[in-house]
């Protein structure tokens, strides 16, 4: 999974730099939501769309939100 990060380094808008980290999904999460009943697969979901769910809700463009959330499914269940 990837972390946006964006580091902003003076405070001209047209300088600025960014930085991702990207790793498994957290085993505290998933141990957090399968302590409770969740299956493993359907938390996992739960974690990478909890993630992505604020770009998707920006997504303005007709119907890229339905194509987003079902390219991330797919990837989701491909692992």
């Amino acid at each position: 999974m990837s972390v946006p990060n964006l580091e902003i380094l003076t405070n001209d808008p047209t300088r600025c730099g960014h930085a991702a980290s990207v790793g498994p999904v957290s085993e505290d999460e998933l141990f957090y939501l399968q302590s409770r009943g969740i299956p493993r697969d359907e938390a996992e979901r739960l974690i990478v769309f909890g993630f992505f769910n604020e770009v998707l809700e920006r997504a303005a463009w007709s119907g890229m939100t339905e194509s987003l959330a079902e390219a991330i499914e797919a990837k989701v269940q491909k692992k």
